[in-house]
């Protein structure tokens, strides 16, 4: 009988440091995690966990019950938790139908560019609205440590031979930051920004706010290339890391609206489009500036009207002389 009954004790022993690890589990904050999940998405179901790879953040699963466009799919959100119960990172399936109108009028106008796996010649320079051959897969919400971008992800129509998958991600604003062929689009990660790095944002663009960031390792070089929002402009920055030395590679400011840019050549614009034919001030759909090695200001604007375009280059000198190229 004594033998038995050790097994058998032995085995309530385990259960019970079984149950404590489950307990401890509870007491380092998945408790108050879902009640910050609870407190933001109160209509949360399906609630599950995992870790990341790395095992650095813990992450919740869960699905809102929305109506999407199919019947009965619920909407699926992640969230990526780091230290002391921080929102790191925010995927949330959203509906097209939900996007900001600002987004849903850029993506409306944008045009099919040559992307990695995209040569097919009836796929380039068309509309990615153009139901015919490209139809809108899942839509998503993405908020990095509070900054929001929204990731469209497109693919051919069946008709379409071979098949080309590619993911838009837009600011709140419309302004494109980012256009991928799926396969060469990592996984999606909070922002993790070397110190250095983050050193250099304060002291070139102060107040700015980090939408994305990526780095690239090759042999003794590493790339940064980092979107900033800073005052409704979009900043994009590529850096060169050399021996410990970061070299400015090009800044690229992006516009959201004529209003934005600076009044003399706003001035400027408005007259040119004023003498063109066929183009208006809302045909307006890009509007870009880059700062060239010598301190000039190249803008370029580009107009759509259908399938008519038109771009506008001027130069703004470091004297502040202005000419149209």
């Amino acid at each position: 009988m004594k033998k038995k009954i050790l097994p058998n004790l032995l085995f309530l022993l385990l259960s019970l440091v079984m149950i404590s690890c489950n307990d401890d589990n509870t007491d380092l904050g998945f408790d108050s995690k879902q009640s910050i999940i609870m407190s933001k998405y109160p209509t949360a179901q399906n609630l599950n966990w995992s870790k990341s790879p790395d095992n650095k953040y813990d992450i919740a699963h869960f699905t809102l019950p929305r109506t999407r466009t199919t019947a009965g799919i619920a909407d699926t959100v992640s969230i990526w938790f780091g230290t002391n119960n921080s929102i790191r990172l925010v995927k949330e399936e959203i509906s097209f139908a939900s996007l900001p109108a600002e987004v849903k009028a850029s993506f409306a106008r944008e045009i099919c560019r040559p992307v990695n796996g995209i040569s097919n010649e009836a796929l380039l320079f068309t509309h990615y609205a153009n139901t015919q051959l490209w139809e809108v897969d899942d839509v998503y919400l993405i908020e990095k440590d509070g900054a929001l971008t929204y990731r469209l992800e497109m693919e051919t129509t069946s008709s379409v031979k071979p098949e080309a998958e590619v993911v838009l991600v837009y600011d709140a604003q419309g302004i494109l930051l980012r256009e991928y062929e799926v396969m060469d689009f990592e996984d999606i990660r909070p922002l993790e920004i070397p110190v250095y790095i983050s050193e250099w944002i304060d002291a070139h663009f102060p107040g700015s706010t980090v939408l994305d960031y990526e780095m690239d390792r090759d042999d003794d070089e590493i790339e940064h290339e980092l979107d900033l929002l800073l005052d409704n402009i979009i900043i994009e920055v590529e850096l060169l890391e050399k021996g410990g030395v970061l070299i400015v590679e090009e800044i690229e400011f992006n516009f959201p609206h004529l209003n934005a840019l600076p009044l003399a050549i706003q001035d400027v614009v408005t007259e040119i489009i004023a003498n063109l034919n066929g183009f208006t001030i809302d045909d307006i759909c890009e509007i870009e500036m880059e700062i060239k090695e010598n301190g000039d200001e190249e803008y370029e604007i580009e107009l759509r009207n259908g399938n008519r375009k038109h771009e506008i280059t001027i130069i703004r000198n470091t004297d502040g002389v202005i000419s149209v190229k």
